[in-house]
């Protein structure tokens, strides 16, 4: 796949580096205070929200996830948000996720992946550090995951504009005969593909999109890197994440345009 590919300008306003693990029944809410001040100093707000559901890269003819009923109330997914909300720490019974991520029309740079996951594996050191010290479990991780999330061709307006202009190069609209159908209200592209040796997937969604409370149109382009190496231990964690970050960059240029990469987002290499 070529060197690592890099842009003065990326489009790139949120960035998150997961792991999902078996379940952590032991995991209570006072442990989370517990975690918390740990990295309070760094991590001083919180919040909590509903928890996500397990999903899991299956490759075969079967494909099955087992599901159980609990016998304690589910646990919320708990936020701990740095002082100046740029990173963010998700912690769940059954996931640990690491975000960065800003507001579409600020102008904080993105810090690059080099450092993204150097932190994403300093604070899950931590976690998992955190958990063996309280004897909550065994941490068994099954699934990895690294979503980039992009704002584009806010001035287009739609989807479909972005693609007849080129932003977007896979999926177009044939126009060339009468359509009984007019232009679409509303649409989604979306693709997935398979990562090398059954390693992951590569799931890419491009959307239309609106920010809350500003009249202003734009399309969000999430793709997601989601799977487990085949040697599934802690030194290989670094390796597959690079991987993912490889399909991910490589994915994104193959397919939006080279022009809005060369004269938008100043693609360097």
């Amino acid at each position: 796949m070529g060197d690592r590919i890099q842009f003065n300008n990326p489009p790139v306003v949120e960035v998150v580096c997961g792991v999902q693990f078996n379940e952590l029944n032991k995991l209570y809410a006072p442990h989370l205070g517990l975690y918390w001040e740990q990295i309070r100093k760094e991590f001083p707000k919180i919040d909590e929200v509903a928890p996500i559901d397990p999903k899991i890269e299956g490759f075969g003819p079967t494909q099955t996830m087992a599901f159980g009923f609990a016998d304690r109330p589910p646990l919320p997914r708990t936020w701990f948000i740095s002082g100046n909300e740029l990173n963010l720490i998700q912690v769940q019974r059954d996931r640990f996720l690491y975000n960065w991520k800003r507001d579409h029309d600020d102008d904080v740079k993105y810090p690059s992946y080099d450092k993204v996951i150097v932190e994403f594996e300093n604070q899950l050191d931590v976690f998992c550090n955190f958990v063996m010290a309280e004897d909550i479990g065994k941490l068994d991780f099954h699934q990895y995951e690294l979503t980039y999330i992009n704002v584009i061709a806010a001035k287009e307006g739609s989807l479909s504009e972005a693609i007849d202009k080129g932003v977007l190069t896979d999926f177009v609209r044939e126009r060339d005969r009468d359509r009984f159908l007019p232009e679409p209200e509303t649409s989604q592209w979306r693709a997935s593909f398979r990562m090398p040796e059954d390693q992951g997937r590569l799931h890419i969604v491009a959307q239309p999109a609106r920010k809350t409370g500003v009249d202003l149109d734009f399309i969000r382009l999430e793709i997601t890197a989601r799977g487990i190496p085949k040697d599934n231990n802690r030194a290989n964690l670094r390796n597959w994440f690079d991987l993912a970050h490889k399909w991910i960059t490589h994915g994104f240029v193959d397919i939006t345009s080279s022009e809005i990469q060369k004269d938008v987002w100043r693609k360097t290499s």
